[in-house]
């Protein structure tokens, strides 16, 4: 191990090592989740913690692993000194019981709003019986991306 360092620079926004330092510097909290062993796995695979660049999706089957999983999580990241805007995460419930009011999931000291739906990395998730995503915001864009290359290859002045 090195001798401690002062960082008098942070990562910059949209940089391409970003999520690649991102995932680094996260990769202590994920063994630790993973080892907890209260998030979902599919053929022993750990579904628990999902990643990609900053943005963290926790995925449990039940409330008290959830809570116990946004403990650790909380613990975790103080003590690594990060911290989230916790007024934009969220809580969606996927299961038989997706209507019932749950016990109030509590991430750094503040309550979890609970969601009927959410998007995540432009997928919409919403809260039902079965996981269920929605395209259609995906389809609107393609559409509309198309209906622009279509409008201007129409209007284009040949040389």
């Amino acid at each position: 191990m090195s001798k401690q360092f002062q960082i008098l620079a942070s990562v910059r926004q949209g940089g391409v090592l970003s999520p690649c330092l991102f995932a680094v510097f996260i990769d202590s909290i994920v063994c630790k989740l993973r080892l907890a062993g209260d998030g979902a796995s599919i053929c022993r695979h750990y579904l628990g913690c999902m990643l990609y660049a900053d943005d963290i999706m926790l995925v449990c089957n039940s409330i008290t692993a959830m809570q116990r999983t946004l403990d650790i999580f909380s613990r975790e990241t103080e003590m690594l000194d990060f911290s989230f805007d916790t007024a934009k995460s969220v809580a969606l419930g996927i299961g038989p019981r997706f209507k019932h009011a749950c016990a109030p999931l509590v991430l750094a000291g503040a309550s979890l709003e609970y969601v009927h739906q959410n998007k995540y990395l432009g997928l919409l998730l919403k809260a039902s019986r079965k996981l269920k995503c929605s395209f259609d915001q995906a389809n609107i864009k393609v559409y509309r991306f198309f209906n622009a290359m279509c409008y201007r290859a129409k209007n284009a002045v040949p040389n």
